[in-house]
């Protein structure tokens, strides 16, 4: 393990995993003395039949349901955060459950933001650290189909990002009864999400041993358990192992500056229409293929992450980040129907310049203009960037 200097980190998450774990919903509550919680989640996730084993959880303890809403769509917006905000007043709420993936999060964290602070403009706290303080109680409840950031400490309304330590769920709950997926694709998309964050956040210039922790334990959940949720969607232990996976990998990417995947990915998803997950999983490869081709450092020992001591061992130190790469192709092939370029999702050619420029000028300089259209180009046509 590398050593530091000097090196930052920090998660206010309580993570509670394993059988029955949402039977402990009620004493973690009762810990920040609140009983009467809105419940957010999307019409998914209660038709798939989660919504009554979480109130079945429930039923033996003094929490009071003040409401759920099972309504969330695919994004977050503006008029229905302040829909619930009237709705979490109006029924005496003191906290928020979000259960679910991707936009359920992010719609009860803009709540939990607008009560909090006792106002009607979320758009206020768009940017890094606007938050002032502390929220309402904020529980986050697991599911297949992570997008990857319900986690971490970021919350997106409308395409716009708010970033601050207070928006972490206190309580990140992953029951064994709540993360079977429908199907394969769905699995392979949420668990590239948390492989993106962790290889990105392990692979940063500024060594920190603990974000090295989180990321290579992501590493390896996915790497031994991903063959065996695509094939058998419904297996819990595979089920489990990628649910936690994906709450290691957001905190690890919530202590690390964002790197090049996460700023392309946001902003060719911003001019598509993608969802900014499946850009990420299509461009993850080409982004390393470009660390190789240039000679930039890549840490070779993601593949001890990846593949185990004895691989690592008997594998050159100089061809290790290649095998890595390998390993990272092989994972991607298990997604039989899951695209492989960004021509397969039907992207047009002229939008990657918009895209490369709009991720540049976001990353204020941790990325080139040259670098993002070298991989945007790459990866719609399908070509590596290695010679």
């Amino acid at each position: 393990m590398r050593s530091s200097d000097y090196f930052e980190f920090f998660s206010q998450a309580k993570i509670m995993s394993g059988n029955r774990a949402m039977s402990n919903i009620p004493v973690e509550l009762d810990g920040f003395d609140a009983r009467k919680p809105l419940v957010v989640t999307s019409k998914e996730v209660t038709k798939a039949g989660l919504g009554k084993k979480f109130i079945r959880a429930l039923y033996d303890s003094n929490v009071v349901i003040g409401a759920i809403f099972d309504e969330v769509p695919h994004y977050a917006g503006i008029s229905q955060v302040r829909d619930l905000v009237r709705l979490f007043r109006d029924r005496g709420c003191d906290s928020l459950i979000a259960i679910g993936g991707g936009a359920a999060a992010d719609v009860a964290k803009c709540v939990n933001v607008m009560v909090s602070a006792d106002t009607d403009d979320i758009l206020q706290f768009v940017g890094d650290n606007m938050i002032a303080g502390h929220l309402k109680p904020f529980i986050y409840v697991a599911t297949s189909g992570s997008a990857g950031y319900e986690a971490s400490n970021r919350a997106t309304i409308e395409g716009r990002v708010i970033r601050s330590d207070f928006l972490f769920p206190d309580v990140i709950c992953i029951d064994r009864s709540m993360v079977p997926a429908k199907n394969g694709d769905a699995v392979l998309e949420g668990a590239m999400v948390a492989f993106a964050q962790a290889v990105e956040a392990a692979d940063m210039p500024n060594d920190n041993p603990v974000v090295d922790a989180y990321a290579h334990a992501a590493i390896q959940f996915i790497c031994e358990n991903l063959r065996k949720g695509i094939r058998s969607p419904g297996n819990k232990v595979s089920g489990m192992a990628l649910a936690n996976a994906a709450a290691m990998g957001a905190i690890a990417f919530s202590n690390s500056p964002e790197g090049t995947v996460h700023l392309i990915s946001r902003s060719l998803a911003r001019v598509t229409g993608l969802s900014e997950s499946l850009c990420m999983v299509v461009l993850l490869p080409y982004s390393l293929e470009l660390k190789l081709s240039k000679k930039e450092p890549f840490r070779g020992d993601l593949l001890l992450a990846m593949a185990g001591i004895e691989a690592f061992a008997t594998t050159p130190e100089k061809e290790r980040p290649r095998a890595a790469l390998a390993l990272i192709r092989q994972l991607l092939a298990e997604g039989k129907h899951y695209p492989r370029t960004l021509k397969d999702v039907r992207v047009a050619k002229y939008r990657l310049d918009e895209a490369a420029k709009a991720a540049a000028e976001e990353g204020d300089g941790r990325v080139d203009l040259k670098d993002c259209m070298n991989i945007l180009e790459h990866a719609w046509e399908g070509t590596s960037i290695l010679k």
